[in-house]
């Protein structure tokens, strides 16, 4: 299927960090998605695992309401024991809640969006790496009425527990994250006119 490459709104990120993990790239399986349809969004990741305890999580908000399914995978080649799930689990709510304050959003007060625990896919137990670039895929659903696409925002971060295995208070003294710069960009609805060409 043909394939878009989209860039990062901060620029490309091409380098690797040591317990943390960011996006690098981000295609789409398809440029045209039908109404209730998923599409999938193939991202290249950069970095590694400094302890036992940490999760990878992605964080999507979709200015019509689209949501990320429970579908998707890290480490999809299996360079680091994957491929991984990554899903709304138990810890998905309480994420949602740091990804509030460690995460920078592209809007002013954190913009018009309700962020909850659907928002978020999370690996359902810590995730181990050394290897600095993978690959992810994750799948998002259009709303049922929506043919003329989503204009959205993702962002890759990193729960890193204290052991407890449950998501903490970011200002506490147990529990750190990181959250990078978010990638923006639109997909098109089957019904939608096609974008202008510049």
């Amino acid at each position: 299927m043909k394939k878009f490459l989209l860039v990062a709104a901060l620029g490309v990120l091409v380098f690797s960090m040591s317990g943390c993990f960011v996006m690098r790239t981000l295609t789409f399986n398809k440029n045209r998605v039908d109404p209730g349809g998923v599409f999938k969004m193939q991202i290249g990741v950069a970095g590694q695992t400094e302890s036992s305890n940490e999760y990878p999580f992605f964080l999507f908000l979709g200015e019509a309401g689209s949501l990320p399914t429970n579908g998707a995978k890290l480490d999809t080649k299996g360079k680091s024991g994957g491929p991984v799930a990554m899903k709304h689990t138990a810890d998905s709510d309480a994420l949602a809640v740091a990804a509030q304050d460690v995460c920078q959003f592209p809007t002013s007060g954190k913009g018009p969006f309700s962020i909850t625990g659907d928002n978020v896919i999370v690996t359902k137990d810590p995730f181990e790496s050394q290897k600095p670039g993978m690959k992810a895929n994750v799948p998002v659903r259009l709303q049922p009425a929506n043919n003329e696409g989503e204009g959205f925002a993702i962002w890759m971060g990193t729960w890193m527990d204290d052991g407890d295995g449950t998501p903490e208070d970011p200002a506490g003294p147990d529990d750190d994250y990181f959250c990078q710069p978010s990638y923006t960009s639109f997909i098109l609805g089957k019904g939608a006119n096609p974008m202008p060409k510049f």
